[in-house]
């Protein structure tokens, strides 16, 4: 389900670039953060593993909750992207 726009959301270097503060967003506390950091070398990986972890840890997690989050960040165009592969 959440393939795509992952993979979509660590084709953007801007993304990839900002993988911690998109992984606060994410609900994620400074411990997995840390775990994350330690364990994947790329920040496109790290980028991917913060992305999954959301999806296997939080209550909500839906298309419509993971483009919010991306506007948030200030992706409206792939926000909108993001909202369109649901």
């Amino acid at each position: 389900l959440f393939r795509t726009p992952f993979n979509r959301i660590c084709q953007r270097d801007e993304c990839i670039r900002i993988w911690k503060q998109l992984a606060r967003e994410l609900m994620l506390n400074n411990e997995e953060i840390q775990r994350i950091e330690g364990q994947y070398p790329s920040k496109h990986e790290r980028c991917l593993r913060s992305l999954e972890h959301w999806a296997l840890n939080q209550k909500l997690v839906d298309i419509p909750s993971l483009a919010r989050i991306i506007r948030t960040l200030g992706f409206k165009s792939l926000a909108r992207e993001i909202e369109n592969m649901a």
